[in-house]
């Protein structure tokens, strides 16, 4: 039985055949083999899923590891994969089957043909397959894809100097590209693609030491890096999954980077059993390796064993495996930590809550701690319980965000917090003069103004500030809108910290200064009191007039 697009669309409903021809046409079949009347290949979706066709006296038969095609149906993958069949070969059409010729040995058949059809044919099939398509470069002297790849890899991650914040980058910009090609090429099937992975691997984690890598460029580097890793193995399954297993955890101890801490769920069918066994046994043998634990000293190492063994035991055993690996060795308030971390991220709250209160008892208590505890207490509606944890959290650090947590947890039962809180942050110590050169950072006062502020009451906010003070951009915020209704109470404000941007002598502090004094020239037009701006400025210029900058921002500003 033979089968054609026409077919194909009757085979599929509408909806499959139409995400199978755009799987199809976005290339994403991969290693179609075709061996008489089946086909196989990878398609490329959300996952990789392995596709098998047959064509019987029935019809054309599809099966696919996604959840559509294990139900029986003609799934998008199926159909990708179909379309591909139909490219590789000429389509064939719906009707009878014609007699069979008689059959001959297919080395008589090639002998028999034109050099020229053979070429093309050659090359057709080398196109679809990396690995023919390297055996016959070797053959006829050209050199390998991998090794221009190896040399652009080199020239693009190796760095001879230091690299700034500002060159980063660009730099990471050539790494991506140059890292894209060896996804690509691991995709494939490229030859030596594993080998190039790892060696690209190296390259990244020594060159991020030399770079500047505030905004991260490393880090996804090495992301791309393990993924075309992973592509490489996919395509090309190794021959000794336990010297890959060996690899994996070598490479996850040794790095600082959390490098393939993820590898087991990710490898698990290249690994195979054997490999995956190999794989827990030698994290096993490195955990019972680690010397006795010291309270309160980080350890690196350690960290990257248990994080190792967890991860195991969680796609192995589930989240009480995980639990039980992290229970072996707790030594402090962060072991439990991340205890309660895996247990809430199951939904498991009432059993978190009992580990972070055991926490809270064994080890001193920390605001980490409490708050993962209060959180557990809200799930369950205790916003009595989670208030009593969090008052705990900002009366040992009395900042804005602690109260807004207390507020937010504590909900209709806040006016009671608010009362007791607001009089906690006026026995706080007051700070230093506003706008100083050495500033003060008790956060008491500058949080109490923060939360009148934040509810509305401005005179409040306006007199707990003058009493007590607060940090320099909640005066200037505070300013803004007391301003409202009192301009002559926040013109001192605005001139203050326009001083003391002048003192900073930079271009950008000068550009601010002159928007802080056309604040101020507003609330004294406001206030009828232009001719007082104006000698103030004119006292200004006369001060600073050896700082061109500084009159330069002026004038633009358009001030006096």
């Amino acid at each position: 039985m033979l089968f054609s697009e026409r077919s194909l669309r009757m085979l599929a409903d509408s909806g499959s055949y139409e995400r199978g021809r755009a799987y199809f046409d976005d290339e994403r079949v991969q290693k179609l083999v075709v061996s008489g009347n089946t086909a196989k290949a990878t398609v490329e979706g959300s996952e990789l899923y392995r596709v098998l066709l047959t064509v019987d006296d029935v019809g054309l038969d599809g099966e696919c590891e996604c959840p559509y095609g294990a139900e029986g149906f003609f799934c998008k993958h199926c159909v990708a994969v179909a379309l591909a069949w139909l490219k590789a070969k000429p389509a064939l059409k719906d009707e009878p089957a014609k007699e069979p010729a008689p059959q001959r040995s297919l080395e008589d058949f090639l002998l028999s043909q034109k050099s020229s059809w053979l070429v093309a044919e050659l090359l057709q099939a080398a196109a679809a397959d990396p690995q023919l398509h390297a055996r016959l470069e070797v053959a006829a002297g050209v050199r390998p894809y991998g090794d221009d790849l190896r040399l652009k890899l080199s020239d693009a991650i190796e760095i001879l100097d230091f690299v700034d914040y500002k060159g980063a980058r660009a730099y990471f910009r050539g790494v991506d590209e140059a890292l894209e090609d060896l996804t690509e090429y691991a995709r494939n099937g490229g030859v030596g693609a594993r080998v190039l992975a790892e060696y690209a691997l190296d390259l990244v984690e020594e060159a991020i030491q030399q770079v500047d890598d505030s905004d991260g460029g490393g880090l996804e580097a090495l992301e791309q890096v393990e993924s075309a890793h992973f592509e490489a193995c996919m395509a090309v399954p190794p021959e000794d999954p336990l010297e890959l297993a060996d690899y994996l955890v070598d490479r996850a101890l040794s790095s600082g980077y959390g490098v393939f801490r993820g590898a087991i769920s990710n490898y698990a069918g290249v690994l195979g059993r054997a490999g995956t066994a190999r794989y827990r046994e030698r994290i096993e043998e490195a955990f019972r390796a680690l010397p006795p634990r010291e309270s309160g000293k980080h350890d690196g190492h350690r960290f990257n064993v248990t994080s190792l063994l967890e991860h195991v035991a969680q796609v192995q055993g589930g989240t009480d495996a995980a639990v039980e690996v992290l229970a072996r060795d707790i030594t402090d308030e962060s072991d439990i930590v991340r205890i309660v971390q895996a247990l809430r991220i199951k939904g498991r709250d009432e059993e978190a809550l009992k580990w972070a209160e055991r926490g809270l008892i064994d080890f001193p208590p920390t605001s980490g701690l409490r708050s993962l505890a209060a959180q557990c207490h809200l799930v369950a509606g205790r916003r009595k319980e989670a208030a009593k944890l969090l008052w705990d959290n900002f009366t040992a650090e009395p900042r804005t965000d602690a109260y807004r947590v207390l507020a937010d947890a504590a909900d209709e039962l806040f006016p009671a917090w608010r009362k007791k809180a607001h009089a906690f942050l006026r026995k706080q110590p007051r700070r230093a003069n506003r706008f100083s050169a050495t500033p003060d950072y008790a956060p008491g006062h500058t949080t109490l103004v923060d939360a009148l502020l934040s509810e509305g009451d401005i005179d409040a906010a306006w007199r707990a500030a003058k009493l007590g003070g607060c940090r320099d951009k909640t005066w200037l915020r505070l300013a803004e809108r007391h301003a409202h209704t009192h301009p002559a109470d926040a013109i001192p404000i605005f001139l203050e910290a326009a001083d003391a941007e002048i003192l900073w002598k930079k271009r950008d502090s000068y550009r601010a200064a002159a928007k802080l004094l056309l604040e101020a020239q507003k609330l004294y037009e406001h206030t009828d009191r232009l001719a007082e701006f104006k000698s103030y400025m004119a006292a200004l210029r006369l001060e600073h007039k050896p700082k061109t900058a500084l009159q330069d921002e002026l004038t633009r500003a358009r001030l006096p």
